[in-house]
């Protein structure tokens, strides 16, 4: 009977080794399993880094980029600024300048030097270039005593005739073309 005990033991030991034996095998199938789905998930990760690093860097060289054009715009729109308000400062002397003169008496002197600075003024005209816009600066060297109404007033002094409209014989300026045409008599 011993006999038969020992031996329903040793079946019994058997038969748990078998099942730790088996569980360790599928364990380890599992473990294996897992361990492989990790690596192929690490790699993935990794390749994904790799591009988003990419990326990062390509977004980072065009901000710097784009930084520097935003400065170079910058820099662009304080110098067109500065010169309107150059400009504008300019047009402002100008204005006080020929303010200044045309309330006070005029000489031919006088009128020559607003003319030229007229002339040389940095404003252009958007519809018509400077140099095709007709201009004329004339005065009379000694005045004229009671002129008859429909009298003709010739300026016989002619310092400037740009478009050659003021005719000094005649005493006729001829507008080449429309637009604003300004005569100061006193």
């Amino acid at each position: 009977m011993r006999t038969c005990k020992l031996s329903h033991i040793t079946d019994k030991k058997k038969i748990i080794i078998d099942l730790v034996t088996s569980d360790s095998s599928e364990i380890n199938k599992r473990l294996e399993n897992i361990e492989k789905r990790t690596k192929t998930m690490i790699l993935n990760l990794q390749k994904e880094i790799s591009l988003l690093e990419n990326e990062n860097s390509k977004i980072q060289n065009q901000r710097h980029e784009l930084k520097k054009t935003i400065h170079h715009h910058q820099m662009k729109i304080d110098h067109l600024n500065d010169r309107v308000h150059e400009m504008m400062s300019t047009s402002d002397q100008e204005k006080a300048r020929n303010e200044t003169a045309i309330s006070a008496p005029h000489t031919a002197k006088t009128l020559n030097d607003m003319f030229i600075r007229h002339q040389q003024s940095t404003l252009v005209s958007v519809q018509q270039p400077r140099a095709s816009r007709p201009a004329f600066y004339a005065y009379m060297s000694s005045s004229e005593n009671n002129p008859g109404p429909h009298h003709t007033l010739i300026f016989n002094q002619v310092i400037s005739n740009i478009g050659n409209g003021y005719n000094q014989f005649t005493g006729i300026f001829t507008a080449p073309s429309t637009g604003i045409y300004v005569f100061l008599i006193q």
